[in-house]
């Protein structure tokens, strides 16, 4: 059955595709700085780095994530978003850990992360921009300062960053 707000939106949403094309927002004035930006994906309780990127072979997380990391990677002109070498995504050494640890594994460089040798998520990010044999692209390139952090679940992700921020650790 379709709701009078179903409609609604429908008529929203086809008033903006019809008077608003898509455009690279780099192109933008005052968008380029992306490429000062290195973006994290983190997963949720009990989840795994797959869910982003479609490496979980387990059709319910494809049929509702897909492939969020291909899709932020694919070029603009493919429909992406163009961060080829800038997206990463990586697992919690326990997933239904404690939420101080994860943020500590995720932030905190004088943590031993023994899921990514030692290093913190932020860390492990900034090395693997620098993987030129994985990431050409980035060859000659600046390692970026800043970071982009999207998350899954209302739970563990969203607490991990929050207590990151109030521990001073970026």
């Amino acid at each position: 059955m379709v709701t009078k707000y179903f409609k609604i939106a429908f008529v929203v949403i086809l008033i903006n595709m019809v008077f608003y094309s898509p455009t690279d927002a780099s192109y933008i004035e005052g968008t380029s700085t992306y490429i000062d930006y290195i973006y994290i994906l983190v997963h949720g309780v009990n989840g795994k780095s797959g869910m982003w990127d479609g490496s979980i072979n387990d059709p319910k997380y494809h049929e509702i994530y897909g492939n969020i990391k291909e899709y932020l990677e694919k070029d603009i002109s493919s429909g992406g978003m163009g961060l080829k070498g800038r997206v990463f995504c990586y697992t919690f050494s326990n997933t239904v850990g404690s939420n101080l640890v994860d943020a500590r594994e995720f932030g905190d460089n004088t943590y031993n992360n023994v899921a990514l040798n030692g290093e913190s998520w932020l860390e492990k990010a900034r090395e693997d921009f620098q993987d030129y044999s994985k990431y050409p692209e980035n060859e000659g390139k600046q390692i970026p300062t800043k970071y982009i952090v999207l998350t899954h679940s209302m739970g563990k992700s969203k607490d991990n960053v929050h207590r990151i921020s109030l521990s001073g650790i970026w």
